[in-house]
């Protein structure tokens, strides 16, 4: 990182999220309480892409009407807008390929990711295979936290790595002249594109 550079980390907030699990539990919204575990752990220790979120997320999905509730607080919660998924029924290939033409900077940002996916994936093939299977799981690449932070623990570990002007900002603030906070932080509705569970932090070096 060059001298004066700023570092922009946008990850879970443990602190909102356990304040938010109280909260919820108090008032018995029970499925809601139960949500935040599932968030919390979910990504920490899952095995497979998607986890026992992706299969969470199909439940809700099965039944919109009935479940239209826990659908708005997920997306309150994460950004994952289940609605969206549940009434576009158009899932042809061509049709996945025009959304994407209708906004270009998500295209390039796509196809970056299954680039370094299959670069990733033939490069474990080269590997030993006990090697491969005790050390390697593509659930981590892109989806697991290796830890969990809030504001406070997260400050103290950038201080003792050099870092100054530590600062917690808004999804849609940035001090990072031509950050493109949309489609980064920003969806297309203007609201936070990953839930209000995260957390924003700009720091220099």
């Amino acid at each position: 990182m060059k001298p004066r550079g700023t570092i922009r980390l946008v990850l879970p907030d443990l602190e909102k999220l356990c304040k938010e699990y109280i909260s919820q539990r108090e008032i018995k919204n029970h499925d809601q309480a139960d949500f935040l575990i599932l968030e919390l752990i979910d990504q920490c220790v899952r095995t497979q892409a998607g986890g026992f979120l992706d299969s969470y997320y199909g439940y809700l999905k099965s039944n919109p009407e009935k479940h239209a509730p826990m659908i708005e607080y997920v997306r309150f919660r994460t950004g994952e807008n289940l609605k969206l998924d549940t009434f576009d029924t158009n899932n042809s290939l061509s049709s996945k390929i025009l959304k994407k033409l209708k906004d270009p900077i998500d295209l390039v940002m796509s196809i970056e990711r299954k680039l370094s996916s299959v670069w990733i994936r033939v490069v474990s093939l080269l590997m030993p295979s006990a090697f491969r299977e005790q050390n390697i799981s593509f659930a981590s690449i892109g989806e697991k936290h290796a830890w969990m932070w809030d504001f406070y623990t997260l400050s103290c570990q950038l201080e003792n790595a050099g870092f100054k002007n530590i600062e917690r900002l808004n999804f849609n603030t940035t001090h990072i002249l031509g950050f493109p906070l949309i489609p980064l932080d920003i969806d297309n509705e203007n609201i936070p594109r990953k839930g209000e569970g995260s957390m924003y932090i700009e720091a220099t070096k």
